[in-house]
């Protein structure tokens, strides 16, 4: 909802909105396309997210400033899903995406490893732990991929989560 209320704003109202919102948005994919649009839009326009990180970014923009003009990035998702913007550069959480989190298994998970030029990083930020860099997967080096296969324990707290998550949908339904 926040990205259809910014298309066509300018970058004095999208960047700080997408700054602040970003961090809360979960499984993303099915609008990925349409987000990746609106961030190749301002940023091809002379409009980087870079003007505005330090004040709105929920890190004061420190771990996206901190990064090398080189960043190693993984990404943990399934195998249709690779090309996409958020990865991170922490191979641990990538793992953690893997297992298919909140949204339920992966039918072909894998992890993902690459290298992206700072400059084709829309916004990083270390909220929630993930050490998140927003990137355009086009612009992608050395990109390898490998198979992911899940423990058990993993598989059962994934279980776990998502029974826990359907439960309370349905006692909220009511």
């Amino acid at each position: 909802i926040m990205f259809f209320a910014i298309v066509g704003e300018p970058a004095e109202i999208f960047w700080p909105t997408f700054l602040i919102d970003w961090p809360s948005c979960d499984r993303s994919w099915q609008w990925s396309r349409h987000i990746l649009a609106l961030l190749r839009v301002h940023r091809d326009a002379g409009n980087p997210a870079t003007e505005f990180i330090e004040a709105e970014a929920p890190d004061g923009g420190i771990f996206h400033e901190d990064l090398p003009d080189l960043i190693e990035v993984w990404r943990g998702t399934d195998r249709t899903r690779v090309r996409n913007m958020s990865w991170t550069t922490d191979r641990k959480v990538a793992e953690t995406f893997a297992t298919g989190m909140r949204g339920g298994a992966f039918p072909d998970p894998v992890v993902a490893h690459a290298f992206i030029p700072k400059q084709w990083v829309f916004y990083a930020s270390n909220d929630r732990s993930e050490a998140e860099v927003v990137l355009d997967p086009r612009r992608l080096r050395k990109l390898t991929i490998e198979p992911f296969v899940i423990s058990k324990t993993a598989r059962f707290a994934q279980n776990y989560v998502n029974r826990t998550i359907h439960e309370e949908a349905i006692s909220n339904s009511g």
